[in-house]
């Protein structure tokens, strides 16, 4: 009967197939991979960005409580830890150069950043001892220059 059903045009021929749950193929959920770059990839996406974008990374990551160090724009243990740690919970990050915009999207960066202080060192003058005065160990200290 089927021969005849592929004999005239594809038409109907009154055949039925009645499917089984074993012949029903199911749909797997497919799962994308998480994005999980090395820390050595982690570092030269970091330092490859500018003072300023570091700055910003840190501060988003601080305010997202992943960083707790300062907000100086090096790369360190801090950052790496961080970084690793955002992009675990992370799921719509799929290449290196989606973190910067994923990270300043969730938290409003500054635009600059202030200047460490530095600290000024002036001269003292020099003192004069009179090492005539002084006895025992601390006169020898004092020839010695301690």
């Amino acid at each position: 009967m089927a021969l005849k059903c592929l004999q005239t045009s594809y038409r109907d021929c009154g055949l039925s197939i009645q499917a089984t749950h074993e012949k029903v193929a199911t749909k797997e959920k497919i799962i994308p991979e998480k994005f999980t770059p090395t820390s050595s990839e982690l570092r030269s996406y970091f330092i490859s960005q500018t003072q300023l974008n570091r700055k910003q990374i840190q501060y988003a990551l601080k305010e997202l409580g992943h960083y707790a160090s300062s907000i100086d724009g090096i790369w360190g243990k801090g950052t790496s830890r961080a970084l690793q740690e955002f992009l675990g919970e992370e799921g719509n990050i799929e290449n290196l150069d989606d973190i910067y915009s994923t990270l300043v999207a969730k938290v409003n960066v500054p635009s600059k950043f202030a200047e460490p202080k530095r600290q000024v060192v002036t001269k003292q003058p020099t003192k004069t001892v009179n090492t005539a005065k002084l006895t025992g160990d601390v006169r020898v200290c004092a020839d010695y220059g301690f």
